[in-house]
């Protein structure tokens, strides 16, 4: 009978759990503005255009720190690339191309496409790497 009443007790947590589970999942969707930056890596999502946290500069990839304090700039050469010497909390893209920014520097990972002339607003994930590219159409 004890068996019988822990059993029972764990499968109504167990459905519990299953049906919050369900009801969080079942957000309904929202339109997503017009990108200006591109996600691509398992498959291709396009993020909603963001507002510039720290500014972009014009003739420049900047990376920003926390505060939009210390700027990494690297200047908008076709081809250039570096790597970003902190995990930036922001990005912004002052060139007239597009530019790419990578989690790793063999252009691994998770990789987002800038518009020229746009923001990443605030980043979810670390990216290290970037570099310029020779197209200034919008990703």
């Amino acid at each position: 009978m004890k068996r019988f009443r822990l059993f029972a007790a764990g499968l109504t947590l167990g459905l519990s759990a299953g049906a919050v589970s369900l009801a969080a999942s079942a957000t309904p969707a929202v339109a997503a503005a017009p990108a200006t930056v591109a996600q691509h890596a398992a498959g291709e999502v396009a993020l909603p255009a963001a507002p510039a946290i720290c500014g972009i500069n014009s003739g420049f990839f900047t990376a920003w720190h926390s505060g939009c304090t210390n700027p990494w700039k690297l200047a908008c050469t076709e081809g250039n690339s570096g790597t970003i010497p902190f995990d930036p909390v922001s990005t912004s893209n002052g060139c007239s191309t597009r530019v790419w920014i990578y989690q790793e520097a063999v252009r691994a990972g998770y990789n987002l496409c800038l518009n020229p002339d746009s923001s990443t607003g605030a980043l979810d994930k670390a990216y290290t790497y970037v570099w310029i590219s020779g197209n200034a159409e919008d990703c």
